[in-house]
């Protein structure tokens, strides 16, 4: 029977400004590799440093792999390669988004400042996805992430599907006005993504679930209960470090929260693809602003202070084209 593995991690749970991503990838992987050396094992290849036209890849934690002021490039090829692998080789980020983000698509077309559809300002919103500019930066952008491709997998080791969550700052707001605070509602989301990952697992096939935990919370049980309610939800551990639940029946298995769980090499590819997607919808936020203020405006990452500060700036600005807080600010 053939064994599937899906990883989840988010960027950008902290900040008040810009989207909160989730992303989730989907691997097939070598028969009997179900724990311990073995499943470890089996993506040394995405694990290990790789020297490719310049730039050193391996797939590590993103806070590791992508440092701000440095570019996207390495971050971009990653996940381009992945994205090639799992059938989706548009260069356009917009396209790209209908297929692997398209439960939010509509809500994304909704916010002018992350998807704005004409090209305008430093940036170009259409831009490929990989190595932004000429063509021939972005030709040598994609035999990077070919060659990293035919490098990373093989018969024995294959990412089947990414799919990923982007939730604006006003549909954050309007999920948490329902009750729930931050940790739910990234549990819920994670926990619905897997769900839909589930579903593409081909055959009969077993799966088995690994996430990074979400902030400090440790019981898991309840909202597993309530996504997958056709079977009973097993509490095999819930410590300091690790929350581990088990399905009596159907798909998936076993589910693993783990404290630091992006040192796993399969979550840490899914933390470097909604790094790179945050990273994406940023250059954009920070764009739409800056390029009214004629670039006397520096630009965010969205982080508390940061974000107080770019507020302040923006404030008379942001009244006079009737742009909400609520819109464009986390409350929580």
């Amino acid at each position: 029977m053939a064994s599937f593995l899906i990883a989840t991690d988010e960027a950008g749970y902290g900040p008040k400004l810009g989207p909160l991503v989730i992303a989730g990838s989907l691997w097939r992987i070598p028969d009997g590799a179900a724990s311990g050396d073995d499943l470890s094992g089996a993506f040394h290849h995405l694990a290990e440093p790789l020297r490719l036209r310049g730039h050193v890849l391996r797939v590590d934690d993103s806070k590791r792999v992508y440092q701000p002021g440095k570019g996207l490039a390495a971050l971009e090829a990653m996940v381009a390669a992945g994205l090639m692998q799992c059938g989706i080789r548009s260069n356009q980020f917009l396209d790209v988004l209908s297929k692997i983000c398209p439960n939010d698509l509509q809500t994304l077309r909704e916010t002018p400042w992350l998807f704005q559809e004409k090209a305008s300002g430093r940036h170009d919103p259409k831009g490929g996805l990989l190595c932004r500019g000429d063509g021939q930066g972005r030709e040598l952008g994609g035999q990077l992430a070919n060659e990293l491709k035919d490098r990373w997998f093989c018969d024995e080791l294959d990412l089947i599907a990414i799919e990923t969550r982007s939730i604006t700052a006003r549909s954050f707001n309007q999920i948490c006005s329902r009750g729930y605070n931050k940790s739910d509602l990234l549990s819920m989301l994670t926990i619905e993504l897997v769900a839909n990952l589930v579903d593409r697992v081909p055959g009969n096939g077993t799966v088995d679930v690994f996430c990074d935990r979400h902030g400090g919370r440790r019981y898991y049980a309840g909202v597993l209960q309530n996504q997958f309610s056709d079977g009973l939800v097993r509490v095999i551990e819930e410590t300091k470090e690790s929350s581990v639940y088990e399905m009596d029946q159907g798909r998936p298995r076993r589910i693993h929260f783990t404290v630091k769980g992006d040192r796993f090499t399969p979550v840490a590819y899914s933390s470097l693809v909604a790094k790179f997607l945050r990273e994406r919808f940023m250059e954009r936020l920070n764009d739409y602003f800056v390029r009214q203020f004629k670039e006397d405006l520096k630009p965010t990452a969205g982080y508390p202070v940061d974000a107080e500060r770019f507020l302040r700036e923006t404030e008379t600005w942001r009244r006079s084209q009737g742009i909400l807080d609520i819109d464009l600010i986390r409350q929580r």
